[in-house]
């Protein structure tokens, strides 16, 4: 094989190419990058025709129409745009998928072969979750496309749309664990077989066979479905099937990982990144879910759930503590009030209250209701804290700091309930409070555990 051109990429657009397709007469490349932006290119001068920012996630997959005049890109928000080709214009938005976008593509609306109207093609995008057919006219004159067809290969268990207004739609929202959007009348797929789904037609095969090896351990269905064409017209088909019962890489995460942690039912995982996104997984079909940048241009050195699995909370080195909400993705509050970047922050139960603590020795308690501190402490750790918890309840909290401090507060008043530091040689890296407040433990660079007795206030063991 011999290079014919090289395109090359401005460096504020250099933040790694996810994808890239070259039109069916060669004259456009398109290239998409992390940041959500499409480069369009000219293949006979190499220069580059348009910039797209079409979102502010990975842009995951393209697709041309077959004439060349638009270009569908799907992104990893599980949103789809299609673009005039020619112009770099934005013509439709396709809101949303389930999940990530995997696989895009047209499909003619009409009869007709030749046609180079938007108005006569449909779009059809694919995540692992599920196959939605749009139809590209907009009649409502807002740029929305409207779904025709909707089949989840997942079912949700709860019944409305994720999209949908009214308090019907928010409580049944609120059931829902994977975001599909659980609409009577829609095939969901319930075996573990194989299933093979004709979008044209509307028709799914089902191969409920029992297999040696499971299909879903392929690396074919790593992200659940598969686009395949066959037939003497290059029919596209999908094909989804579930996962296996071994271990599977969630390989979706092309960034070093910081911080992760299972919501309270473990079926969500979340995970932060040094490039400040955050990741949902579902962990039953080994599928991200959804992936956002929540501290922009900043390492994420902590995130947890809920103790409800409502909203995550994720702190990092850009000094701030953000809550988002799990379903809409969107942010609920914003603690600020670091000047440093935040190592640890830990949550109640109840949810009322947080603890956060920053590389500077800052600590500060948070009432959740107001995004406002109760108690700043500057004093108690000299140098950067490294840990810190607080009790179910959130009557106290534990931390522990550079300066090998490890102390129990009262969150109401900030008051020293009890000091570790001779019961623990060196650092203490990690602190934790049992589930019923009544202990807490610590864990040594020497390799001790450590486990205190906050109601007797004394040592219960010290494991070496």
């Amino acid at each position: 094989l011999r290079c014919t051109r090289v395109f090359s990429v401005a460096e504020h657009d250099a933040s790694g190419i996810t994808s890239c397709v070259l039109d069916a007469r060669g004259r456009i490349a398109v290239a998409a990058n992390r940041s959500g932006a499409l480069l369009l290119y000219d293949t006979v001068s190499g220069a580059v025709k348009h910039s797209v920012v079409v979102s502010n996630v990975e842009i995951s997959a393209l697709s041309f129409s077959d004439d060349s005049r638009h270009l569908l890109a799907g992104c990893i928000s599980g949103v789809s745009v299609v673009l005039d080709a020619v112009t770099g214009r934005v013509l439709r938005m396709l809101d949303a998928n389930a999940s990530g976008i995997t696989h895009v593509y047209f499909e003619k609306a009409t009869g007709q072969s030749k046609s180079k109207s938007i108005e006569d093609m449909r779009a059809v995008t694919v995540c692992g979750r599920q196959a939605r057919t749009w139809d590209l006219r907009d009649a409502t004159g807002d740029g929305f496309a409207v779904c025709r067809r909707n089949v989840d290969f997942i079912a949700d268990g709860a019944s409305g749309s994720r999209g949908g207004a009214g308090e019907a739609a928010v409580a049944a929202a609120s059931r829902c664990i994977f975001r599909n959007s659980g609409t009577a009348g829609h095939a969901f797929v319930a075996h573990s077989g194989l299933t093979l789904y004709d979008p044209l037609l509307g028709v799914a095969m089902y191969d409920e066979r029992d297999y040696v090896t499971h299909p879903g351990n392929s690396v074919l269905f790593r992200q659940g479905t598969s686009v395949v064409m066959g037939g003497p017209h290059r029919h596209h088909l999908i094909m989804f099937s579930p996962p296996g019962d071994s271990v599977t890489l969630l390989a979706d995460e092309t960034d070093g990982v910081t911080s992760i942690d299972f919501s309270s039912d473990g079926k969500l995982l979340v995970s932060g990144n040094h490039l400040g996104f955050l990741s949902i997984w579902d962990t039953l079909h080994h599928q991200l879910v959804f992936k956002w940048p929540a501290h922009k241009k900043s390492a994420i050195t902590c995130v947890k759930f809920s103790h409800d699995s409502k909203c995550v909370y994720s702190c990092g080195e850009d000094t701030q503590v953000i809550l988002w909400n799990t379903w809409t993705f969107k942010e609920v509050g914003r603690l600020a009030g670091h000047r440093a970047p935040v190592a640890s922050v830990d949550m109640s139960h109840s949810g009322l209250r947080m603890v956060s603590g920053d590389q500077a020795g800052v600590i500060a308690v948070w009432c959740i209701t107001t995004f406002r501190p109760l108690v700043v402490l500057d004093q108690l750790h000299h140098g950067a804290v490294l840990c810190v918890s607080i009790s179910p309840d959130g009557s106290h909290f534990i931390s522990s700091g550079e300066d090998e401090g490890i102390h129990i507060m009262a969150c109401d008043t900030g008051a020293r309930v009890a000091c570790l530091d001779e019961c623990v040689d060196g650092v203490a890296y990690s602190a934790k409070f049992s589930f019923d407040g009544t202990r807490a433990m610590v864990g040594s660079e020497a390799g001790a555990i450590l486990i205190w007795s906050v109601e007797q206030d004394c040592l219960l063991y010290d494991i070496k």
